[in-house]
C-alpha cells in the first residue's frame, strides 16, 4: 500500500516545517510550522529523500508505506 500525503505542508523536508511528531533530527517535535502551502489535495506521497534537515540514512523512503496480506482463516 502506498502511503499518502495529506497535502497541507511544503515537502521541503525542513525541521521548520514540520507540524507535528517527535523527530530525533528536530530535537524534539517538529518545527511547530502551521500547515501552509502544500499541494491542497491528498495524493500519494513521493516518500523522503533526504534533501532538507533529515538525515538520509534515516530516514530516506520512497514507499511503500504497508504491506497487507489476506490470509483465509477458519
Amino acid at each position: 500500500m502506498p502511503a499518502y500525503d495529506s497535502g497541507t505542508e511544503i515537502n521541503d523536508e525542513l525541521y521548520a516545517s514540520i507540524p507535528g511528531p517527535f523527530f530525533a533530527e528536530c530535537n524534539g517535535s517538529g518545527g511547530g510550522a502551521a500547515p501552509s502551502g502544500g499541494e491542497g489535495f491528498v495524493h500519494i506521497s513521493a516518500g523522503m529523500h533526504g534533501i532538507g534537515d533529515f538525515k538520509p540514512s534515516n530516514r530516506d523512503w520512497r514507499n511503500p508505506g504497508a504491506r497487507i496480506t489476506i490470509r483465509r482463516v477458519r
